[in-house]
């Protein structure tokens, strides 16, 4: 079994018959268009153990030497996360959860995708340090 599926199925639980069922998650790249609603709906509704999940297995993924797992997370998730029409508050709550190297990968794309960069900016200059640390 892939090492990103097992770490998957170990971190979401709630996912495993959409894991372990052929033709349902198939690859890496549909695992974050999975998780992306998922940590939308986390933060909507304050649930902090999930958030720390997604994150932490993002960072996993995006720190990875291997392309085929830092580019599904960065293509799917990290650049999804924010867009145009962000708010400022969505992005607070994205932003906290956000290493400093993982946000200096997304900047870019970030830009691309017209994200209001300087409230961004701004955010990450007064928020609290993120919360996954030593993840997995």
């Amino acid at each position: 079994m892939a090492t990103w599926r097992r770490l998957a199925l170990e971190q979401f639980p709630e996912l495993h018959a959409e894991l372990t069922r052929p033709h349902e998650i198939d690859s890496v790249y549909e695992l974050w268009s999975t998780l992306l609603p998922m940590a939308m709906d986390a933060h909507a509704r304050h649930d902090t153990d999930l958030l720390r999940r997604i994150y932490g297995y993002a960072h996993w993924s995006a720190r990875h030497p291997s392309e085929h797992l830092w580019n599904p997370v960065a293509v799917s998730f990290l650049e999804a996360l924010l867009d145009n029409e962000a708010s400022e508050e969505r992005m607070d709550k994205v932003l906290e959860w956000l290493a400093d190297d993982v946000v200096a990968d997304a900047w870019g794309p970030w830009e691309s995708r017209g994200v209001d960069l300087k409230t961004a900016a701004r955010l990450l200059r007064t928020r609290r340090r993120p919360v996954p640390t030593g993840w997995p």
